[in-house]
């Protein structure tokens, strides 16, 4: 099989040519009616799996081999990336056997609620430690584009930004401190405060995984084995990753309860109520 050359930074080159498609369509036409399918996931065998769909792309796997050379966080090997003629994207990476959090979070004693909320502590204070490449930047990890479905639903992306700044641009943040101001009363201590903040360029980015619910998590017994779906992973504003958890988890409250008093080394209550008024003007999460 024929290897495309990527960027230099990369870590997994795309494998392409007509014998890698006939071996994964064969492969997935078979795991299908062995295993089924979820979503974009298909197990194509005991211990593999194959990402698909029209909007994968490279920096997710990029991501999955970043995080787990640079922390311990539990992610799905990868082991190739394949590139189909219609030059669509498909992902082979590990079969992590557990359950989703989601599925099993009623059925946990207190206990063990806190103790994965404090490995997930533990998994974000890693992430918020590593060094950014391009400080300020908002970026995927591999300089691309970034992905939010929560802001562009079937999307393949946007930006990459040199600064916070410039996405809070991108948002309409200027639109909601100036022209929809007046809308929000209630939250004006939380705008003035981020304005001020965003003046002064208080705002690190730091790399975040944009999507972290239970859904994402597998864990057999309390114990994390593997956090998926980094698709929308990037170096973000420092609060993202707080407020974007606020919004995907409030179906659990429970669990945003929890996380909210033992999951997060920091919180940005003022920023979320920024995002707040943000999707009150515009269609988001």
């Amino acid at each position: 099989m024929a290897l495309r050359k990527t960027d230099s930074n990369s870590q997994s080159n795309i494998e392409s040519g007509p014998l890698a498609s006939l071996y994964l369509s064969m492969r997935l036409g078979l795991g299908e009616r062995i295993y089924g399918s979820y979503e974009s996931i298909t197990r194509i065998s005991p211990k593999l799996v194959l990402k698909c769909g029209p909007e994968i792309r490279h920096s997710e796997a990029l991501t999955m081999q970043y995080i787990a050379a640079k922390t311990t966080i539990p992610v799905p090997r990868v082991h190739s990336v394949f590139q189909n003629r219609d030059g669509r994207l498909r992902i082979l990476m590990d079969y992590v056997a557990g359950d989703e959090l989601e599925k099993v979070w009623d059925q946990m004693t207190p206990d063990q609620q806190h103790d994965v909320v404090r490995q997930l502590r533990g998994f974000l204070a890693q992430l918020r430690a590593l060094p950014p490449p391009h400080p300020g930047a908002v970026e995927a990890v591999d300089g691309t584009a970034c992905k939010d479905f929560h802001i562009r639903p079937n999307s393949t992306g946007f930006g990459p930004f040199p600064s916070v700044t410039e996405y809070q641009e991108f948002l309409g943040y200027r639109s909601l401190m100036t022209t929809h101001r007046g809308q929000f009363p209630q939250h004006e201590a939380s705008l003035r405060l981020c304005e001020q903040r965003a003046a002064a360029g208080a705002y690190r980015t730091v790399f975040t995984h944009c999507d972290l619910a239970p859904r994402n998590i597998i864990v057999r017994g309390s114990t994390i084995v593997a956090v998926l779906d980094w698709e929308m992973a990037a170096w973000m504003p420092e609060y993202w990753e707080y407020t974007t958890a606020a919004f995907t988890n409030s179906s659990i409250p429970t669990f945003w309860d929890m996380m909210k008093e033992h999951g997060f080394p920091e919180q940005y209550p003022a920023e979320f109520d920024v995002e707040c008024c943000m999707s009150a003007l515009c269609t988001r999460y």
